[in-house]
């Protein structure tokens, strides 16, 4: 996880260099997170 300012509005990984708006990042997060937990329940 890379930590923002709230000013900061771009997300760029430091690895890969994918760049996107922050919340679209956050809501792929989120996602990311979810599909795995529901994997698991299975």
């Amino acid at each position: 996880m890379v930590r923002k300012t709230l000013d900061e509005r771009t997300h760029c990984c430091p690895n890969c260099g994918y760049t996107a708006n922050r919340d679209v990042n956050a809501a792929r997060n989120i996602l990311s997170r979810a599909k795995g937990k529901l994997e698991t329940a299975s």
